[in-house]
């Protein structure tokens, strides 16, 4: 898709982001496929662990959210 999308060339773009292992995965092993090798693809790692506080920051997110919906209605 990203290919698709953009007009430039490939081979000579840098890829830089932060994402879940899986996701970085395919996606370095997409973008391989049109020219973009490792010394051009940088990431920062991450992964959710169990018992991390997801739900305090879901709860947490989902409540700022609701903050600023209500304030765009004011």
């Amino acid at each position: 898709m990203i290919a698709r999308t953009t007009s430039a060339d490939m081979s000579s773009i840098k890829v830089s982001f932060c994402v879940l292992v899986g996701l970085r995965n395919a996606l370095q092993s997409g973008l391989r496929r049109h020219g973009v090798g490792p010394r051009r693809f940088h990431y920062e790692e991450f992964e959710f662990r169990t018992g991390s506080g997801l739900k305090r920051l879901t709860e947490c997110v989902m409540a700022r959210i609701g903050d600023v919906a209500a304030r765009r209605k004011v």
